[in-house]
């Protein structure tokens, strides 16, 4: 046979997608690269793309996938072409390929279509609206990615990542508008699920024997084969036969149908298969759909020879027609003798062109053949063992409908009794049932065949309620996530804390808890719950740049060091890593080294906006013109985070230049507007502007978001006694004292009340203690005592 009519490319495929499977790259590259020269097409060129990009050779999956993704003619290619703008930062290119190919992708849904054995080479809408989304938010275009996250989201729920880009960008959401069932996801729990074989495959088990084969593992080959090569009927029969004789497979013996999937891939079936056969209907009206098994050796469905066709028969129904049916007899034929009555029965039927078949004889699960025997009316015919089984497990509605259609009596036929051939024949002889019947045996089967009843396969009821509480789950995750984000963090602990306990202790869980207490500056309980996460799951790093900022906070330089150490153990390759390590630096007032490290982060990513916000913090004491610098790099990464805001700001306003940094504050304040220290700093700008009534206002708003925020306080008293208010200073200043009872600048502050209140020994009291806890500010001090002196000499 010539090279090009033998099917290369469909081993070829197989091999690919098996390394692809076993996450052995380099070779499914190999083996790739063989398909495209063997025969070039669409499909070996997305297949080779695709290894390119699990391999994040991203430039050479982009080229490969350009031909055909560019321009939207195969939509694997146009997939894996996008994915590689994503990464590259050609956002327009990727868009311009998705949007050409949307004809072919607009109504696709995958959803309940993946298990262990089926899977999908080609995305679905769901998957593609995502990416879209993503590349729209790279294009900075914020609204049409909102949209098509939100068209992900409506389709597949479950898309988390599409779920969180979305609460990034800071759009209003309802989560319970997406985490609610669809149509398309509730219409599989009707139906059959893909990794379990349908009912109507339920195998035709006629003997014990067989299944204590099944249960011991005895030597022995079982193969499955049809019962009747001629019958339409789906069901099938468990052949056992031994090393000795093996049936011959002819011609006329291929089986019109195929067992289930996963009955082949449970390794029961070991005998030979046939090739060609087992693509089902699914696999090929779908070319998206591929199996984890190889079910095709070596041949294609259109290159198989078609098995003769069955002769015309007798229509049968489930066998309520048929009354009467007493137990049948077993004959033990050797194989000659059951091939020449197969040849007979066929030559028979053909030569009358008949539609009815005189079914004399039925071959049993051994490949024997058995003599019915018929009632006295003669219309009586001989129910196959696996409608037997069928009726047995069908609801009982069923068969009461048909029961009353001819008002008799439907009684199960015994299982029939079956003798031991002579020593001499070439097949195994099977045990009779023992008194067992069928629905015994059927309910004794191994469930690793996937023989169990209708309903044990397909639980409808509680496949829609464990659905109904998994979005149920996922929207306390959403909800909590969405408040998070948009720094409502009181109410997102209150909902972190009502998930069950197997959830919440996990380490995303907590580490959002620990962002919580992060953003309202309470670093103790941050830590202790970021502690916590680490504990649970050591190898866990994100976020953990949040950590060890919120152990810089606290001072602890001994944990924030072995943190570090730690994470770089781990993992080197961390942004978050390097964040913990540059903190650690600053801690210890190394800030060239904190700055070489915060650049490491962002060299490894450079949308990670934090590491820049963080290199900026440490400039503002060295050179402010590259603080801003850095500022300005984390609002480019993400426009929407706060603390870079804020940085621009500070730097602003050490410089004096008050109204710059009142915008910056305002801006950081809009993202952020539950932060007190943010409210504060607007007062602080507007108190350098000397506008002192309006930045009383803004500190009162801070104090009451945050009652015990020291700073705020302390800037609220000073503008107090600024304007001369002796009163409301005093009050602030009872409050400060409760809650910073060691900190110097209090007592300065009721040193200078006291002397505007002309109490000259309180004063110098208070300064005397502000002097005692901070040796260090003794100069200025020093001079509000002396000011003391010179207004009493004036």
């Amino acid at each position: 046979m010539a090279e090009h009519d033998l099917p290369i490319a469909d081993d070829l495929r197989h091999l690919i997608y098996y390394f692809l499977d076993n996450d052995l790259l380099s070779n499914a590259l190999f083996i790739a690269t063989r398909l495209l020269a063997h025969e070039p097409s669409p499909d070996a060129t997305h297949i080779l793309s695709l290894c390119y990009l699990r391999l994040d050779q991203l430039s050479a999956a982009a080229e490969h996938s350009e031909l055909f993704g560019k321009t939207g003619q195969h939509l694997g290619c146009t997939y894996v072409f996008a994915k590689c703008c994503l990464g590259l930062g050609q956002f327009k290119n990727g868009i311009q390929a998705l949007e050409q190919s949307k004809s072919m992708w607009n109504k696709t849904d995958n959803w309940g279509k993946h298990s262990e054995i089926n899977r999908r080479t080609l995305p679905d809408a769901a998957s593609i609206y995502c990416l879209l989304g993503k590349l729209y938010e790279g294009y900075n275009d914020v609204k049409a990615a909102v949209k098509s996250y939100n068209k992900a989201l409506k389709l597949n729920p479950f898309m988390w990542d599409a779920f969180t880009h979305l609460c990034d960008t800071g759009v209003a959401i309802n989560t319970s508008n997406i985490f609610k069932p669809s149509s398309n996801i509730l219409a599989p729990t009707s139906e059959p699920s893909s990794s379990r074989s349908p009912s109507s495959n339920i195998p035709d088990l006629s003997s014990r024997r067989i299944l204590g084969d099944c249960r011991s593992s005895q030597t022995g080959t079982i193969t499955l084969s049809n019962a009747d090569p001629f019958s339409t009927s789906t069901c099938y029969n468990l052949q056992l036969h031994s090393e000795e004789s093996k049936p011959f497979l002819g011609p006329t013996k291929i089986p019109h149908d195929l067992p289930p999937k996963d009955m082949a891939n449970s390794g029961v079936g070991t005998g030979p298969k046939i090739s060609g056969v087992a693509d089902t209907a699914s696999t090929a009206q779908d070319p998206g759909l591929r199996t984890a098994r190889d079910d095709r050796s070596g041949m294609s469905a259109s290159t198989i020879p078609k098995p003769p066709q069955s002769s015309t028969r007798k229509s049968r129904t489930l066998g309520m027609e048929s009354v009467g049916v007493h137990t049948r007899t077993q004959q033990t034929l050797t194989r000659k003798g059951r091939d020449s009555q197969l040849i007979g029965r066929d030559r028979a039927s053909g030569d009358s062109g008949s539609s009815a078949l005189v079914v004399g004889h039925k071959r049993l699960t051994s490949g024997q053949f058995v003599r019915q025997s018929q009632d006295s009316s003669g219309d009586a015919v001989g129910t196959r063992r696996s409608v037997r089984l069928m009726s047995q497990f069908r609801p009982s509605n069923i068969s009461k409908l048909s029961n009353k259609g001819n008002n008799r009596e439907f009684r199960i036929p015994k299982a029939p009794s079956l003798k031991r051939p002579d020593k001499s024949s070439t097949s195994i002889p099977i045990q009779g049932e023992n008194n067992r019947t069928d629905a015994e045996d059927f309910q004794s089967c191994p469930e690793s065949l996937g023989f169990l009843p209708t309903e044990a396969l397909f639980p409808t009821s509680e496949r829609c309620e464990a659905l109904y509480l998994l979005l149920g789950l996922f929207k306390k995750f959403g909800e909590g996530y969405y408040l998070l984000t948009h720094f409502k963090c009181r109410k997102a602990l209150q909902l972190f804390e009502s998930i069950p306990s197997s959830q919440r202790e996990t380490a995303w869980v907590l580490s959002q808890m620990g962002r919580a207490h992060f953003e309202q500056a309470n670093y103790a309980e941050a830590a202790r719950t970021f502690a916590k996460a680490r504990a649970i799951t050591p190898l866990y790093t994100e976020d953990m740049d949040i950590y060890s900022t919120s152990l810089w906070h606290l001072k602890r330089d001994v944990d924030l060091a072995f943190l570090s150490h730690e994470l770089v153990e781990l993992d080197r390759l961390s942004p978050q890593t390097w964040c913990a390590v540059g903190n650690s630096f600053s801690l210890q007032r190394d800030h060239s080294n904190a700055i070489t490290c915060f650049r490491r982060a962002t060299q490894i990513d450079p949308k990670y906006a934090y590491a820049f916000t963080l290199e900026g913090y440490e400039h503002i004491s060295i050179e402010y013109d590259k603080a801003i610098h850095a500022f300005r790099r984390g609002i480019a990464a993400k426009k929407r985070h706060y603390n870079a805001w804020y940085g621009l700001g500070i730097v602003h306003q050490k410089l004096g230049k008050f109204d710059l940094a009142e915008i910056y504050f305002r801006t950081a304040s809009k993202i952020n507007p539950t932060n007190a220290v943010l409210i504060g700093c607007i007062g602080m700008a507007l108190e350098g502007r000397k506008d002192l009534n309006m930045a009383l206002q803004w500190y009162t708003r801070a104090c009451d978001l945050s009652p015990d925020s020291v700073l705020v306080r302390e800037r609220k008293a000073d503008v107090l006694l600024n304007l001369k208010d002796l009163h409301g200073a005093s009050v602030e200043l009872a409050i400060l004292r409760d809650l910073a009872p060691q900190k110097a600048y209090v007592y300065v502050l009721l040193g200078r009340m006291y002397g505007l209140a002309n109490e000259k020994g309180k004063a110098i009291q208070n300064f005397t203690v502000a002097l005692s806890l901070n040796p260090q500010a003794s100069q200025s001090i020093k001079s509000e005592i002396q000011s003391l002196e010179d207004e009493d000499m004036s």
